[in-house]
């Protein structure tokens, strides 16, 4: 059996989820009948694949000779297997806890076991008298703590992908599966969000999934033993001879997501279809199509405090910010020397985001100028994961397909390397900091699993940041005023980095400072006020110098 590879994760803070998850119990004909559809769709896929795959060695099958019969039976022999990992997998995953519908009662024999009766039910038996119990201990089996995270992975092992949903406790430093989602394509991508269509039911816990398929899916991380998401984005489209194309949604595999904090009901899918998609969830359209990129989207991010501004990277080897108000006409691009898989804002410089390529290079990106303003050799391969601390200032992770996990310090975007760890996790695809743990990091890779870390276990890394004073993230919530977001910006308790000044910040005068002309300078406004202050205090000892000279 292959091994465990874990292709995207998400964390989810803390006190969001429902203590005691909804269940769902379904009759074993209605599951059974649910399976079978899957089972079929495998079947079909499958079909479809060999067909496509027969007509690609057409010449070679038109002559029937026993190596392409060889192969087709190999090809069968797959198929076969495919399904029966399938069943292995539904088992697993709902299986669990269901009987085979047997009829009440019945009388037992067999050496020790004369005279005694089995009940499908402990409600049927009349000599159980505590017939709660049972209830009460599943329900604190599946209870999650309010100070438990929950960590969110794509998995896909062998032909199986499903979605696992992790209990992390930093307390005990414990890991743990709570749940796990059949899902029927392989994950790219994972985004949180807590958007609820239905607004009489307030925030909610979901999850939306970008696969290989053109189309999202979204699910509730407060339900176990779902078999069907909440709600989809898009449609498959109808596939042709010409190149397939789609008015509802993405044509290909949906390759990256995120979610707009500040308006909720907007999620942005990037796709190997070449194209970004604004998504009003409310209505389940796609509101908008960005057609700027030639090659696969790979990475994008909304602004952390400006609702309109988007950030996207591509295999074109470009990365593009927007203004979504008039994203065909309010555009800047960056070029790159490799193609782009990561690009990330900094959510404690406001004009500031990073690239990483697969070439091995982190570039720092101020959208004031047109160019980097840093670059890192990071690796020696595709840098897959990027992401910064949201509460050690200047704390980068990186990670790499050259299978290493590397810690940097940019502050004064001066990089400084600070470790490096081989986790064993064959090349690593994904990486993200706990929200509520400053130098706590989830990694998956090709083999081995989910790895949650703590950095400062390493010697290393605990001394070179020990002395530096954390910043706790600024959110935007709907319910926030503007004035009240930019006092708290203003406010962040940094002892060692300047405070951002986001006060007078929007997608209008943030596109103006896009088009401005280049900066050379890397220092922020608060840095030219500190210099400012020190030469004028170097002039005035220089004068008191003067003085006692001409004094003596």
């Amino acid at each position: 059996r292959s091994s465990t590879m874990l292709s995207c994760l998400s964390w989810v803070e803390k006190g969001v989820a429902k203590e005691v998850p909804d269940k769902i119990r379904l009759s074993n004909d209605e599951l059974q009948a649910l399976l079978q559809e899957a089972r079929d769709q495998l079947i079909t896929r499958q079909s479809t694949e060999a067909i496509a795959a027969a007509a690609a060695s057409k010449d070679v099958r038109d002559d029937h000779s026993d190596a392409a019969m060889q192969v087709e039976m190999e090809d069968r022999d797959d198929g076969v297997d495919a399904v029966a990992e399938l069943d292995d997998e539904i088992d697993r995953l709902y299986m669990a806890g269901y009987d085979d519908d047997e009829p009440e009662g019945v009388r037992m024999d067999g050496a020790g076991m004369a005279g005694l009766t089995y009940y499908t039910s402990n409600d049927d038996d009349p000599y159980i008298t505590l017939k709660g119990e049972a209830d009460e201990d599943e329900e604190e089996s599946i209870k999650i703590d309010p100070h438990d995270n929950l960590i969110v992975c794509g998995k896909a092992e062998g032909d199986m992908s499903t979605l696992d949903i992790h209990i992390y406790n930093a307390v005990e430093d414990s890991v743990f599966i709570h749940h796990s989602i059949l899902l029927s394509a392989f994950p790219l991508a994972i985004e949180w969000l807590d958007y609820d269509p239905h607004p009489e039911t307030g925030h909610g816990n979901y999850v939306a999934i970008g696969t290989m398929e053109p189309v999202i899916e979204v699910w509730d991380l407060d339900v176990i033993n779902e078999i069907e998401p909440v709600f989809v984005l898009g449609a498959k489209p109808k596939k042709s001879k010409s190149k397939r194309t789609s008015v509802h949604g993405h044509s290909d595999a949906v390759m990256t997501l995120s979610w707009n904090k500040a308006v909720r009901n907007v999620l942005a899918s990037g796709s190997a279809d070449h194209t970004i998609r604004l998504w009003d969830m409310t209505s389940g359209e796609s509101v908008h199509t960005i057609t700027h990129h030639s090659d696969k989207v790979q990475s994008l991010m909304w602004h952390p405090y400006e609702a309109n501004s988007l950030v996207s990277g591509s295999m074109d080897k470009t990365a593009r910010v927007y203004d979504c108000k008039s994203p065909d006409a309010s555009v800047k691009s960056w070029s790159f020397r490799g193609e782009v898989e990561k690009v990330v804002w900094n959510h404690l410089d406001p004009y500031l985001f990073l690239v990483s390529t697969d070439n091995g290079f982190v570039v720092g990106v101020d959208v004031r100028s047109d160019l980097p303003i840093f670059t890192l050799h990071a690796h020696e391969a595709a840098v897959t994961g990027l992401c910064l601390s949201g509460q050690v200032p200047g704390c980068l992770l990186t990670a790499s397909d050259d299978k290493t996990v590397k810690v940097w310090d940019i502050k004064d975007y001066k990089p400084v390397h600070v470790s490096t760890t081989d986790l064993k996790l064959g090349p690593v695809l994904c990486s993200a900091f706990c929200p509520d743990a400053a130098l706590v990091v989830a990694i998956g890779g090709q083999k081995n699993g989910l790895k949650v870390r703590n950095l400062a276990d390493a010697t290393q890394v605990r001394r070179h940041f020990e002395s530096r004073a954390l910043v706790m993230p600024v959110t935007i919530d709907s319910e926030n005023s503007k004035e009240e977001i930019q006092h708290q910006a203003s406010c962040s308790p940094l002892a060692e980095t300047p405070t951002a000044d986001f006060r007078g910040i929007n997608a209008d005068n943030l596109l103006q400072e896009m088009t401005r002309p280049t900066v050379t300078s890397s220092r922020s406004s608060d840095d030219s006020s500190s210099l400012s202050v020190s030469s004028h205090k170097i002039k005035k000892q220089k004068t008191e110098k003067k003085r006692r000279k001409r004094r003596t």
